[in-house]
């Protein structure tokens, strides 16, 4: 399908009010993420839809979107709720703009898993020469990119923090579900 036949298509999905009802009717049936990615996986047009709602901030649709709000605001359904929902699905089926990949620390310091706190302290000393911000001729990129590898440096050469570090990176891509109604905010 080329891209102009793609683009109409989309712009049809997002003008069936029908779509949109049947959509949101089975995202909030949904009882979990697995099961809301299936529907959403289920149907390219409800993939449209997923994409669309949680780009809106960066979307330009701004006819859909007060379509979008009206229906929503007629049938009494809670928008923030809708896109809470769909937002892990929508990044677990690649729908989802942000980059919610956490850095890899040693790849930045360009030393192994295994390597000794002697090895760690020379990359880190090679790295953080080479973005100081006095060094560098961009400030504001080099400042972050140290930052970046101060904090680096500081987990991978703590023990303990290295240990949990590694122990986080294990279990990176295992699933885990927050049941509905769990408080997560302290």
């Amino acid at each position: 399908m080329d891209l102009k036949s793609q683009n109409h298509m989309s712009k049809d999905i997002l003008k069936n009010k029908k779509l949109l009802a049947r959509f949101t009717r089975q995202i909030f049936l949904a009882p979990d993420t697995p099961a809301l990615i299936q529907v959403v996986a289920a149907d390219a047009a409800y993939m449209v839809l997923a994409q669309t709602i949680l780009d809106m901030e960066s979307s330009k649709n701004l006819p859909f979107f007060r379509r979008l709000m009206t229906f929503y605001y007629r049938q009494g359904l809670n928008w923030p709720r809708l896109c809470e929902k769909l937002k892990p699905a929508a990044h677990a089926l690649g729908l989802s703009s942000e980059n919610p990949q956490p850095l890899d620390y040693y790849q930045l310091l360009e030393v192994t898993p295994a390597a000794t706190e002697s090895e760690i302290k020379k990359a880190y000393r090679m790295k953080a020469h080479a973005t100081h911000p006095d060094a560098g001729s961009s400030a504001d990129r080099s400042s972050q990119a140290f930052v970046t590898i101060q904090a680096a440096y500081q987990t991978l050469s703590n023990p303990e923090l290295r240990d949990a570090y590694n122990r986080s990176r294990r279990h990176l891509h295992n699933w885990y579900e927050i049941p509905p109604g769990v408080n997560t905010k302290p």
